[in-house]
């Protein structure tokens, strides 16, 4: 698999800033038996990070609808894109670029791969950097905290499959600091981290807690 940082349709008609030279991946689920290996890698009750993928990993890490190779979920964040790109796409593009997070600019499924196709346009790098991406929805900015030493290494990985998703969403939680509470089982402070302050609107902390409890790991 090569990486390029500029637009490319390639399958389908279908925009991927990623090429296939060989073999498609396999793109294969996150399975049982990935969420104890993670576990016994980082020393975690395997109910606790059940846990997390089942409220914070919430279904798959693909666009379902899309015949293989199917691309990552991602989600196009415009208050990011004005903040990363001195170039002012807002004046032209406020649907890219916005001052303020606004739900609206969402377009959800397939179409947030065409606003990060735009994006790209303007400045391909820091479109990608301002997608969140995959099962743990990792901001692309995030990529050193996600476990990569590029860019590349994180969109591409995030192509490969949803173990390698969930590996990104791992390393994010241990790097911020994270891991200690989801060991604990203390999932007010894990919460707060990780969905920030506005956790207990969606009750993430109550969710977290049932899942733990109800898990057959």
């Amino acid at each position: 698999m090569t990486f390029i940082y500029h637009p490319h349709t390639d399958i389908d008609g279908r925009f991927f800033p990623v090429r296939w030279e060989v073999h498609l991946p396999q793109q294969r689920a996150l399975s049982d038996e990935d969420v104890v290996e993670f576990a016994d890698l980082y020393q975690v009750n395997p109910r606790h990070l059940d846990a997390v993928r089942q409220v914070e990993a919430a279904g798959s890490g693909f666009l379902l609808r899309e015949p293989p190779p199917a691309r990552p979920k991602i989600l196009f964040e415009a208050h990011w894109f004005y903040k990363l790109t001195p170039e002012p796409v807002s004046k032209t593009r406020p649907d890219l670029s916005s001052r303020r997070w606004d739900r609206s600019l969402y377009k959800g499924g397939s179409a947030e791969w065409t606003r990060l196709h735009d994006a790209m346009e303007f400045d391909p790098l820091q479109a990608l950097k301002c997608a969140s991406w995959g099962l743990g929805q990792v901001m692309g900015f995030n990529y050193t905290l996600a476990g990569c030493e590029t860019m590349e290494q994180f969109v591409v990985e995030s192509f490969t499959g949803e173990k390698e998703q969930f590996n990104h969403m791992l390393n994010f939680i241990s790097y911020s600091g994270l891991m200690n509470a989801l060991r604990l089982g203390r999932w007010k402070q894990f919460a707060r981290g990780y969905n920030g302050p506005g956790y207990q609107v969606n009750a993430y902390h109550t969710k977290l807690a049932r899942a733990a409890r109800r898990s057959r790991l």
